[in-house]
């Protein structure tokens, strides 16, 4: 595996770990911890964007698998 393909794992378990917080940490919506809905808001999109990139990461990681087995 080149080292670009490493990087691009590791990016996806880093960012995988930071969707899974995020979506804990706004199922437990707490007006005192997040005051501002629209702060909420755009804590909510923030998580769409990530969700997107993981998806997008997990193509890649496929790719190269799909790549290295010559399918």
């Amino acid at each position: 595996m080149q080292k670009h393909q490493e990087r691009v794992i590791q990016e996806q378990k880093e960012l995988n770990e930071k969707i899974v917080k995020l979506e804990d940490f706004l199922g437990d919506y707490d007006k005192r911890l997040i005051p501002s809905q629209a702060e909420y808001s755009l804590l909510c999109r923030q998580l769409d964007v990530m969700q997107s990139y993981n998806e997008i990461l997990i193509e890649r990681i496929n790719l190269h698998e799909e790549i290295r087995k010559g399918v």
